[in-house]
């Protein structure tokens, strides 16, 4: 990992984080990766451990199986019948065991928390003669649509930024007495 790090130009934090951390958020994300890798270990060692249960369990009953089949009395057809299941038994543990095996060692999908973030979280305007005010709309992991009705045009002017993640929304008075409009919908981004 280091050297893949050391030739991106990143750090450790920055690759498990997939983007990059700036200083004011260092401390945070490190530990929100650090928690995240525990809980990846956690819950491995658990599917390890099912597995083994697993593993153990079918090795018993396949022992008890065929020592059943080999020293009780009983019809050829039964003892193979018998044995025929011990076989499956013995084929259907293993599976299970080398499926729940396979899944400690298959990474997880990371999960993608999309945030927003307003500031100012709300504006205030006298009755009448106000002059426009700014809100900045912040967003991670989540793509804008952007509709607005003809009316709301008039007293809201809304611009992407260039880095795809930040709104700026002007708000006027609202002369013409237009009733309020919903004009941002944030929706999940696939990546």
């Amino acid at each position: 990992m280091l050297p893949l790090c050391a030739s991106l130009g990143i750090t450790v934090n920055d690759l498990l984080s997939g983007e990059r951390v700036s200083g004011t958020n260092y401390q945070k994300k490190a530990e929100e990766n650090m928690m995240d890798l525990m809980k990846e270990n956690e819950e491995n060692r658990r599917r390890m451990i099912l597995s083994v249960i697993c593993a153990v369990i079918t090795v018993i009953a396949v022992c008890a199986l065929v020592t059943i089949a080999s020293c009780l009395e009983m019809p050829a057809a039964a003892r193979v019948a018998l044995l025929l299941f011990a076989a499956a038994v013995a084929a259907t543990g293993v599976g299970a065991a080398a499926v729940l095996g396979v899944s400690c060692d298959r990474p997880e999908e990371p999960q993608v928390k999309p945030t927003l973030t307003v500031s100012p979280s709300e504006l205030a305007f006298a009755a009448s003669g106000n002059s426009s005010k700014t809100v900045t709309v912040t967003a991670e992991n989540v793509g804008w649509e952007i509709t607005m009705s003809d009316e709301s045009k008039a007293w809201i002017t809304v611009t992407e930024n260039s880095d795809g993640k930040t709104l700026t929304v002007s708000v006027s008075d609202n002369e013409a007495g237009t009733a309020p409009q919903r004009f941002v919908y944030p929706h999940a981004r696939q990546c």
